[in-house]
C-alpha cells in the first residue's frame, strides 16, 4: 500500500466521523424542548438576613380646617385659645410638677460662685484622766400610786350623742365609682415640657426617665392597655364618660383593659416605644373623644375626681 492512498483512507475516516458528531447535535438541538429549566442562580452559603418589620403606621393626614379647629377654636367644650392665655400657657422646657397643669416653673442655671478653701481644724491630741470609780447606791422602787375615783370622768348621754354626731360629720366620702362621670385634673409625672399641643400633635410631651411612674389624672374604666398601630407604643387609654385620657410610649404597662381605677393610680412605667425619640410620656385629654390642650384643661372648671 502506498503511503499517500494511507492518508487519504484515514482523512476520509476523519470527515465521516466529523460529519456523523454534526449530525447528531443538530439532532439533539432540534429534539431538545425549548422549555428547558434554566441553570439555577448561586445560592449563598449565608443566610440573607430578613428586614425587621414595625408595628408603626404612619400618621394620617389632617384636614387643615380640622387643625385649625383643635388649634384655635373648640366653643363646645369652654375653649381657652392660646391668644388669650398669653403667658399662662407654660412653655417649652418648662418643669411641670405632678400636682398640677396650670403652675409651673422655669428652671434657670444657677450662678456658680467661687467657694473659698477648708480651713484646717487642729484636733486636740486626747489625753487620758484617772476619775475614781463611782459608788453603787442601793435600788429604791418608786411608791405606788392609787388613783382616785373622784377624778374619774363619768360619760353622760349628752356627751355620747356629741360624739356619734362629730363622727357622722368627718366620715370620710365614698371614692367615686364605675357611673362617676370624672374630668382629669393634674398631670401622669413631674418633668419637663418638651413638646406642646398643636394641631398635628394632640397632647403634650412630658420628659420622664425610663421606667418613671405614670399615675392616671381621672378615675375610670381602663379603655386600653396594650401595643398601639399608630405610633403611641404602649398605650393606656381611661375612660370616664366623656372624658377621656390617653398615657403613651411606656415601657411596661401596669393595668389591663375593663380594670377601674382611682385617680393617682400608677398605670404604667414610663419608656421610649412606638414613634418616639427618647424617653417621655405623651399626654393626651379628650372630651367626647376630641382632644384638648391639657394644659388648659384645669382652667376650663370641670369636676375632677
Amino acid at each position: 500500500m502506498r503511503p499517500d492512498s494511507f492518508v487519504a483512507r484515514l482523512r476520509t475516516l476523519l470527515i465521516i466521523a466529523l460529519c456523523v458528531l454534526s449530525a447528531g447535535l443538530l439532532a439533539y438541538l432540534v429534539t431538545t424542548p425549548s422549555s428547558q429549566a434554566q441553570p439555577q442562580a448561586f445560592v449563598s452559603p449565608f443566610p440573607t438576613p430578613r428586614p425587621q418589620s414595625t408595628p408603626i403606621e404612619p400618621y394620617a393626614q389632617l384636614d387643615p380646617a380640622i387643625i385649625a379647629y383643635l388649634q384655635y377654636g373648640q366653643p363646645d367644650y369652654r375653649v381657652i385659645p392660646f391668644e388669650v392665655l398669653g403667658a399662662d400657657v407654660p412653655p417649652v422646657g418648662a418643669y411641670l410638677p405632678l400636682t398640677g397643669n396650670t403652675r409651673f416653673d422655669l428652671i434657670s442655671p444657677t450662678p456658680i460662685s467661687p467657694t473659698p478653701p477648708p480651713t484646717t481644724t487642729l484636733i486636740p491630741v486626747f489625753q487620758p484622766t484617772s476619775t475614781p470609780i463611782p459608788t453603787r447606791t442601793p435600788y429604791t422602787p418608786p411608791p405606788t400610786l392609787t388613783p382616785d375615783p373622784s377624778l374619774v370622768p363619768t360619760p353622760t348621754s349628752e356627751l355620747v350623742v356629741t360624739v356619734l354626731a362629730f363622727v357622722v360629720t368627718v366620715s370620710p366620702e365614698s371614692p367615686p365609682d364605675r357611673n362617676t362621670e370624672c374630668a382629669p385634673g393634674g398631670l401622669p409625672v413631674s418633668g419637663r415640657l418638651t413638646q406642646r399641643f398643636v394641631g398635628v400633635h394632640s397632647g403634650i410631651d412630658i420628659s420622664a426617665a425610663p421606667n418613671t411612674p405614670v399615675r392616671t389624672t381621672q378615675s375610670g374604666i381602663v379603655d386600653w392597655a396594650g401595643w398601639s398601630l399608630y405610633g403611641y407604643g404602649n398605650l393606656v387609654i381611661i375612660r370616664s364618660g366623656r372624658f377621656i385620657t390617653y398615657y403613651a410610649h411606656n415601657n411596661t404597662l401596669n393595668v389591663r383593659k375593663g380594670d377601674f381605677v382611682l385617680r393617682g393610680t400608677i398605670v404604667a412605667f414610663s419608656g421610649s416605644t412606638g414613634f418616639s425619640s427618647g424617653p417621655h410620656v405623651h399626654y393626651e385629654t379628650r372630651i367626647d373623644d376630641v382632644p384638648v390642650d391639657p394644659l388648659t384643661f384645669e382652667a376650663r372648671d370641670f369636676t375632677v375626681c
